[in-house]
């Protein structure tokens, strides 16, 4: 072999690791990931299961979607810090789980609405307080790095 052929045969390996991933993501699908803890027969997993669904009908070939129940990915625990970076898509951690992040969310934990009936709650929810504290949160989490 020439010197040109082995320096242009050694150019191309030089190349190729430049070439093939960004050949590779202009035609890679975006994954979606989605993240719950709850068992495979949960009525909140059958629901998920049913929006992929639809979903995959939306979206045809142009989103791939991976779901992980029954904790498979990540733990509620630990998958709001992974939606944070980027590790997963969307995820269906239970409410408990963000008092963590704002504390006063824990408010619908304390003793005094043990017992207390469906409505009441809902209307503690749904009056003053429920949308404040979603604004609270949302300010929280637009304000992290």
């Amino acid at each position: 072999m020439s010197r040109l052929a082995h320096l242009g045969f050694f150019g191309l390996l030089l190349f190729l690791p430049a070439w093939i991933p960004a050949a590779w993501a202009q035609t890679a699908v975006p994954v979606m990931r989605i993240s719950t803890e709850n068992a495979e027969d949960h009525v909140q997993t059958r629901s998920i299961a049913r929006f992929i669904a639809q979903l995959k009908l939306k979206a045809g070939k142009s989103l791939a979607v991976e779901f992980y129940p029954a904790a498979k990915l990540y733990r509620d625990r630990d998958v709001i810090r992974a939606l944070e970076q980027g590790r997963v898509e969307m995820a269906l951690p239970g409410i408990w789980q963000f008092d963590r992040f704002v504390p006063d969310l824990g408010l619908f934990f304390l003793p005094l609405l043990y017992g207390q009936e469906d409505g009441d709650i809902g209307r503690l929810r749904d009056g003053a307080i429920g949308p404040a504290l979603v604004d609270k949160a949302s300010r929280l989490l637009e304000s992290r790095p």
